[in-house]
């Protein structure tokens, strides 16, 4: 018996939870994305007793098309009856910004009033009956790689044309953090784990990978915790990243990330090795499957 474990980039966060699971004397078989060949005939090709989706929307080698090419993998992998972590409404909802916005929706979980266009030329067309500020992101992505802040329609109008025709446009309203920091939470096992605070870089993105500072959040409210793990339970996500900017009448879900990215100093930050954490919690499906 052993575990396949999809990748399109091996970082540190992929590395260490693959070393860990093999502490646990199970054989893991790494499989890159952009090699790999699905064959919906074959049903001898998927001989692990489980799979971990570990694909990131914000690697891509070639375009996004694995994004895509993922979920029929996961859908395939499902038909044949074989266990999923990040199946596909949790993959969905990580690799679409629109999708989890959808689902939070139908739940009544407070999220961005979002508008999605298929092009720009109708994206530029809706400048004229939409107020700002507004945020405009590809409708997949990470890293915070092509989000934009427009307060003005000639902003708005120059933004869009900045993303090119190859992305579906996804607009949403602003939303004002009045703690002055971005909030993230890890959930794992559909319950809390630790929070940490992203600072704002030029007064609304708490990104990282654009210069956000993170910090420890060890008095989070509980109402925020809860909201992670109604997120977690609402996009069937045991594994979560989650982004939420807290404002004056209430937190707003901004991200949701199946496959969230961590690093040797988020160890110290949660004062756990969250990578020998989500690989227990892998090793514990993994033994349900017999």
């Amino acid at each position: 018996m052993s575990i396949g474990f999809f990748y399109n980039k091996l970082d540190w966060i992929n590395r260490s939870v693959i070393k860990h699971l093999r502490t646990h004397n199970v054989n893991v078989e790494p499989i890159n994305i952009n090699t790999f060949t699905l064959d919906v005939h074959n049903k001898h090709i998927f001989k692990h007793k489980l799979y971990i989706n570990r694909v990131y929307p914000s690697s891509n080698l070639y375009s996004f098309n694995n994004l895509r090419f993922m979920l029929e993998i996961i859908r395939h992998i499902e038909n044949l009856g074989i266990t999923v972590i990040n199946p596909f409404d949790s993959a969905y909802a990580d690799y679409s910004k629109t999708e989890s916005n959808n689902i939070l929706e139908k739940y009544d979980i407070p999220t961005p009033h979002t508008l999605l266009f298929s092009n720009t030329e109708s994206a530029r067309r809706a400048a004229e009956r939409i107020t700002f500020p507004r945020i405009i992101k590809m409708d997949a992505g990470g890293r915070a790689i092509n989000i934009f802040c427009a307060n003005t329609k000639g902003e708005y109008s120059k933004i869009i044309s900045k993303l090119g025709k190859e992305h579906l446009i996804h607009v949403e309203k602003f939303y004002k953090a009045c703690k002055g920091y971005s909030t993230r939470l890890f959930i794992l096992d559909y319950k809390f784990r630790y929070a940490t605070k992203k600072t704002l870089v030029e007064g609304w993105i708490g990104n990282p990978a654009r210069g956000s500072k993170t910090l420890p959040y060890t008095d989070a409210p509980v109402a925020v915790r809860k909201l992670g793990e109604d997120v977690a339970k609402v996009t069937k996500s045991e594994i979560l990243g989650l982004d939420i900017i807290e404002t004056k009448q209430f937190p707003v879900v901004v991200d949701v990330n199946s496959t969230p990215v961590f690093h040797p100093h988020d160890v110290i930050l949660a004062g756990f090795d969250p990578s020998e954490k989500i690989a227990d919690l892998i090793f514990s499906e993994y033994k349900k499957t017999g």
